[in-house]
């Protein structure tokens, strides 16, 4: 019977180090053939000796393949219990220390090494020093220094300078606007990317632009906070003009095309995602929408509901429509029907389109022979005999 070990509480790196251990004695063991049942503290231990019963090993390594088996097994299973542990989460503490010697002595712990994910996926450490030089800037926006140095620590390097460098005069700059030190503190943590530059270069243009459309600051800033790569646009004028234009057009509503832009803005703050789009990229997403048949006011009225709508890229728009013609036989009518009732069928992933449009076949032939059946003229059972057919 195999004997059960804990791992619940040993950090990764103890584990690799564990599991270079047991390695090495493993391959010192296969030269006498024997592996004791008990042998290192805290390693998993081997079957007993099922026949004679009187000695406390049994040879099971009778050649050095065994013994370097044994002990490419204990890596790699140490390696992944440590990889495992170590990326449980989006940040993990992990400690170093030198391996126990063979008295049983503890490791030695240093200090935490943070990990987090950046935008792109990526693992990167914490820099050693980053929280002690953000910590002037957490203590103006009333934050976790350490919370702080995780969120600036995915971003890259330069915004990480950028950050030290420029974030409390950003964080000044925003409260003096109208700001208040709650939000300051979400939109720190949320979007430390708008604190990486000088205000006149990012935040006070990008601000200033969104109280043009008639935001007021906590609403601008509202956007960020939803929408935190929009802070990486240098400026949102050709995204704004472009959106004008189309709410000018599509738009019963009087006003400047300016303040639709902003009301636009204000109902869905998500919609900040569109406005780091240039010119080029938000009109041809713009077209391809109108292409399927769609006027302007019935675009603008899709995304007075849902502002994904213009977001989907012709890409897009053609897999969508793929899906809709082998599901329901419909081409780019049916998807400019559905579009126009259920905007947010341009954001909803393709598989989840599918599924609905099968299941909205499956009904509709339940519909139908539920009417035949109810039809007095016609013999239900008849009808049910050719269905079986």
């Amino acid at each position: 019977m195999l004997r059960r070990v804990r791992f619940q509480n040993t950090c990764p790196a103890c584990l690799e180090a564990l599991g270079a251990r047991v390695a090495l004695q493993l391959q010192g063991w296969h030269v006498g053939g024997v592996v004791p049942e008990r042998g290192l503290a805290g390693a998993p231990m081997l079957p007993s000796s099922a026949a004679g019963g009187a000695g406390r090993g049994r040879s099971i390594l009778s050649s050095s393949d065994a013994g370097r088996a044994w002990a490419s097994s204990w890596q790699l299973c140490a390696a992944a219990l440590s990889q495992q542990r170590s990326f449980a989460g989006s940040a993990i503490n992990t400690c170093g220390g030198s391996s126990s010697s063979g008295n049983g002595a503890g490791a030695d712990v240093s200090k935490p090494l943070q990990l987090v994910r950046n935008r792109k996926g990526t693992v990167v450490a914490v820099p050693a020093d980053l929280e002690a030089q953000l910590a002037p800037l957490a203590q103006l926006c009333g934050c976790s220094p350490a919370a702080l140095s995780r969120a600036v620590a995915a971003e890259g390097k330069p915004r990480q300078a950028g950050v030290v460098q420029h974030g409390a005069a950003v964080a000044a700059w925003l409260c003096s606007q109208g700001v208040s030190d709650v939000q300051l503190h979400r939109l720190l943590l949320c979007c430390p990317v708008l604190f990486s530059w000088p205000v006149e270069q990012r935040a006070g243009v990008l601000f200033g632009q969104l109280q043009g459309l008639g935001l007021t600051a906590a609403e601008a800033a509202r956007c960020f906070e939803v929408k935190p790569l929009a802070a990486t646009s240098p400026s949102f004028a050709p995204a704004i003009g472009v959106l004008a234009e189309l709410f000018a057009a599509g738009s019963k509503s009087s006003g400047l095309a300016e303040q639709l832009v902003g009301s636009f803005l204000l109902r869905q703050p998500a919609a900040a995602g569109l406005l780091k789009y240039g010119t080029e990229t938000l009109q041809e997403r713009i077209d391809s929408m109108l292409g399927l048949g769609l006027s302007k006011a019935q675009l603008v009225a899709a995304a007075r509901q849902t502002w994904a709508v213009l977001k989907a890229s012709p890409a897009r728009l053609a897999a969508l429509g793929g899906v809709l013609q082998q599901e329901l036989g419909g081409g780019r009518e049916l998807c400019a029907k559905l579009l126009r009732r259920v905007p947010r069928l341009a954001a909803s992933s393709l598989e989840t389109v599918r599924l609905r449009a099968q299941a909205l076949v499956q009904a509709s032939r339940l519909a139908m022979l539920g009417l035949i059946l109810s039809m007095p003229s016609m013999g239900g059972g008849c009808w049910l005999a050719l269905g079986w057919r």
